[in-house]
């Protein structure tokens, strides 16, 4: 921050903390504090940024509890000219953190008579039981206001907020059974109230929602408390995540939810009485044991079927409709259909078209007509998370994001999803691949069917 910032003529009473705090780690320059009155606080001043320049004049304190100026930035950042009228604190010495007091003396004990029984023995306290990691295959993970790390991709599918990190000192990590980044508990998205919408799932089908959690700021009970709701569903009440874990330590809490009609997951987070929710990272798990068949509507034949990148087969016709692109095929082994209704012919999962962007155009059809459209996929080249990501738009709006084929159903799987799109006013429906983060779309079969 470099422009005028001025605090003046205020009073602050019994702060629990710091009555004035400068966070954020950034350089903050041009500040003028004068008037400011402090009745009761830990500290006058915490400064969490590197470099402060300004000015404070006729700043008073009394009641400080450890002192003037808390900062483990070294004396170097704290450049605000001292003014006139200051009272009753100092920026110097700086307290790093909370200094441990000296003990009380205490009376030294009065001697008693050797007991005739045993004293009993003290239960040494056991560490928390790691939380185990979800069961099941990964969907996807997101690196809540920080970039790609492992199996993490970088911060998406949010609608606000604001980041936050603390690399200084490593998280404790022992309550967390799974193998998480350190970056991933190191970095957060915060705000007064946002959601995560987690597209490119299977509508109706169970997946486990983890949320990580590791408190960067507070470290007293009561100082953040937030609500979580997945789905509208209430999770969490007035949340308290140094109460449950403490400071700088890994929290990961698990919820089994149902992707809703538009194949989606939202995450929401608002204030709960204290401060501002935050999150550090979210994943979806889709729990172990057989692919649920996706639903089939009560429809007649296809209007149209499209063999993308192969030749005719059943009712599938060679490809057609395409503006650009490459085919490829692998008809080394059979594709796992279980999970899919009434599946395609085999040569259709596995051929493809595929390229960094491309569309089809499906003509012929009636303006303003709802039609059912479903999209088949199986992966036949990448065999992990997040080596391919590519979007999916229908006349322009767009249905998948960053869509991950071996995530939700792995390798040579076939995998569906059904949408439901009208045709526009030139009697078309327009299907738009693009790349989404790693390597190119493809698409293994078209299917256009009247609702």
């Amino acid at each position: 921050i470099n422009a005028p910032f001025t605090v003046s003529g205020n009073e602050i009473d019994n702060s629990q903390y710091a009555a004035i705090s400068f966070d954020g780690g950034n350089p903050i320059s041009n500040v003028a504090m004068n008037g400011i009155n402090i009745n009761g606080a830990e500290f006058a001043f915490s400064n969490k940024v590197t470099t402060i320049t300004g000015s404070a004049s006729n700043v008073t304190a009394s009641g400080l509890t450890v002192g003037g100026m808390e900062s483990c930035e070294g004396p170097g950042s704290w450049n605000v000219t001292m003014g006139s009228g200051n009272s009753g604190w100092s920026p110097t010495p700086q307290t790093c953190g909370f200094p441990v007091g000296s003990p009380t003396p205490q009376p030294s004990p009065t001697l008693q008579p050797s007991p005739t029984t045993a004293p009993p023995t003290a239960t040494p306290t056991l560490p928390p039981t790691p939380v185990p990691p979800p069961p099941g295959t990964l969907v996807t993970a997101i690196n809540a206001g920080g970039g790609a790390s492992g199996n993490f991709v970088a911060d998406t599918d949010f609608n606000q907020g604001n980041q936050f990190s603390d690399t200084s000192t490593a998280i404790n990590t022992s309550r967390v059974g799974e193998a998480i980044p350190q970056t991933v508990w190191q970095t957060c998205r915060w705000n007064s109230s946002f959601t995560y919408t987690i597209p490119g799932l299977t509508a109706g089908r169970t997946y486990t929602v983890a949320l990580d959690w590791a408190e960067l700021t507070w470290q007293g009970v009561g100082q953040r408390k937030f609500n979580v709701a997945i789905n509208g569903s209430q999770v969490l009440t007035s949340f308290d995540v140094f109460a449950t874990a403490g400071y700088k330590t890994a929290l990961q809490k698990q919820f089994t939810t149902t992707a809703n009609g538009s194949g989606q997951i939202v995450i929401a987070f608002t204030q709960g009485g204290a401060d501002n929710p935050f999150i550090s990272g979210i994943e979806i798990w889709q729990p172990s044991g057989g692919p649920t068949p996706t639903p089939t509507p009560t429809v007649g034949p296809p209007v149209i079927a499209i063999n993308a990148g192969g030749g005719a087969s059943g009712t599938f016709v060679a490809d057609t409709g395409f503006n650009q692109g490459n085919q490829f095929s692998d008809t080394s082994t059979a594709i796992n259909t279980s999970g899919v209704s009434n599946p395609a012919p085999q040569s259709v999962w596995q051929t493809c078209r595929w390229n960094s962007s491309f569309t089809y155009t499906l003509n012929g059809l009636t303006p303003g007509k709802a039609y059912t459209l479903k999209l088949d996929w199986a992966e036949l080249t990448w065999q992990a998370v997040g080596q391919r990501k590519f979007n999916v738009a229908l006349n322009g709006s767009q249905v998948l994001t960053s869509f991950d084929v071996f995530a939700t159903a792995g390798y040579k799987t076939a995998l569906q999803k059904q949408f439901t799109v009208t045709a526009n006013s030139s009697g078309q429906i327009v299907i738009s691949f693009t790349q989404g983060g790693a390597d190119n779309p493809f698409i293994s079969g078209i299917e256009l069917y009247t609702t």
